[in-house]
């Protein structure tokens, strides 16, 4: 394992093999409550890096290298002497609290059925996960169930009719800009918010009513600006022709 000196040495990172993941040194550790605060700070030393928190003690010390991707962390843990890949645990968390939806319980037992069919579980395995889920009030109890990790959950994908509504809805925003004022504009534009607001309400079931309506209401205003970029630029274009 060399030191966080030995790094002049080395490489440049591949823009394509390596860019996701960016390298750090640990600069401290912090145990409290069981969780581990790790503060990273770039390779030459200077400046600010991310802060970790991880629901379990971690073989890690100062200037160790580390390795971070989006929500995880990488590094070689001598304790094992293999490398191990650890989530954040503030984002774990956040997922574990997530409401689990009637369409996201149908969804799990869907693939709990095809884990049986492809021979993967026997169906007593099946049948106590089932009352798990069919019992479970977020993604933590789920996540348990199923034995995994909260961030290795799938739940139910969106539907194609509610995306397909929300591209219908930019669409109509879209030509509202790019057509000369009018009646037809404005009730063109009225009718692409509200749908675009529909839109977002439905693609976000797992949120309470008013933040949801809160939420697709904020989308839609402000999806007016980009709309209305693109709109003036056919504008420009049709009248240059």
């Amino acid at each position: 394992m060399p030191s966080r000196r030995d790094f002049r040495l080395a490489q440049n990172p591949g823009r394509l093999r390596d860019l996701r993941w960016r390298s750090y040194a640990v600069k401290g550790i912090t145990v409290e409550g069981g969780y581990s605060r790790i503060t990273l700070q770039p390779l030459n030393g200077f400046g600010f890096g991310p802060t970790w928190t991880v629901s379990e003690r971690v073989s890690l010390r100062a200037d160790d290298l580390v390795f971070v991707r989006a929500q995880q962390m990488s590094y070689f843990d001598t304790a094992v002497g293999a490398p191990v890949i650890v989530e954040d645990a503030k984002r774990a968390a956040g997922l574990a609290g997530k409401t689990i939806t009637e369409r996201d319980r149908q969804h799990l037992l869907a693939m709990l059925d095809a884990r049986v069919a492809a021979g993967e579980m026997t169906l007593e395995e099946v049948a106590e996960v089932t009352t798990a889920v069919v019992t479970a009030r977020n993604r933590g109890d789920v996540a348990t169930a199923l034995k995994i990790e909260v961030a290795d959950l799938k739940v139910a994908p969106p539907r194609p009719g509610d995306l397909l509504l929300l591209a219908i809805a930019f669409i109509l925003m879209v030509v509202a800009t790019s057509s000369p004022g009018g009646a037809g504009s404005v009730q063109m534009m009225l009718l692409g918010l509200l749908l675009m607001a529909t839109a977002v309400y439905r693609l976000n079931s797992r949120m309470g009513h008013v933040p949801r309506v809160l939420l697709a209401v904020t989308t839609a205003l402000v999806t007016i600006c980009p709309a209305g970029v693109i709109g003036a630029a056919i504008e420009v274009m049709l009248l240059n022709r």
